[in-house]
């Protein structure tokens, strides 16, 4: 058997039957791993290694493309959104134009709606008191024809009256122009 911290050889004189003790100091243990006849005891545990390398290799590169794609897919969507706002910039400024413009005539619309009913209530009211006027004068006009039929009345009583007293009995030619 061999002796603790070195080595034996077998029953053997080539090199392939060589066994090395496991040494008990970490930094010899290290030391043997990377030496060329330690590289069978390294050997399962950096395949492992270097299959967690390479997939993370893999994801680090799947997940570079990703993030490539998304920045380019968020470059595409800034560019459009330029284009957009470009293509929007006449017609934001003609809506802002017509807004404002529709602003100063609802402001119009509202004064003429006030003017209108202002005038509206005054033409009612005069066309009423043009109405009363033209009652009063028709009432008035036909006052005045009964005061003045009244008047002719009396007038011809009394006339008949006096030339009964004169004795005249027909007034011929002389009240012609009174009938």
């Amino acid at each position: 058997p061999p002796a603790e911290g070195g080595s034996a050889e077998g029953g053997g004189s080539n090199g392939k039957d060589k066994v090395k003790a496991v040494p008990r100091d970490p930094a010899e243990s290290l030391k043997m791993m990377l030496t060329d006849d330690g590289v069978d005891a390294v050997r399962p545990g950096s395949d492992a290694e270097e299959q967690i390398k390479k997939m993370e290799k893999q994801v680090r590169l799947k997940m570079k493309a990703e993030r490539d794609k998304m920045l380019k897919e968020q470059q595409r969507l800034l560019e459009i959104q330029h284009e957009l706002d470009i293509l929007e910039m006449p017609m934001k400024r003609d809506v802002s134009l017509t807004r404002d413009r529709l602003e100063v005539l609802d402001r119009e619309l509202a004064a003429a709606e006030k003017d209108h009913k202002t005038k509206k209530k005054a033409y009612e009211d005069a066309l009423a008191l043009l109405e009363k006027k033209k009652e009063e004068k028709v009432n008035l006009a036909d006052h005045l024809r009964m005061i003045i039929h009244d008047n002719e009345q009396r007038k011809t009583q009394k006339l008949e009256e006096l030339l009964g007293k004169l004795g005249v009995q027909e007034a011929g030619p002389v009240f012609e122009g009174f009938s």
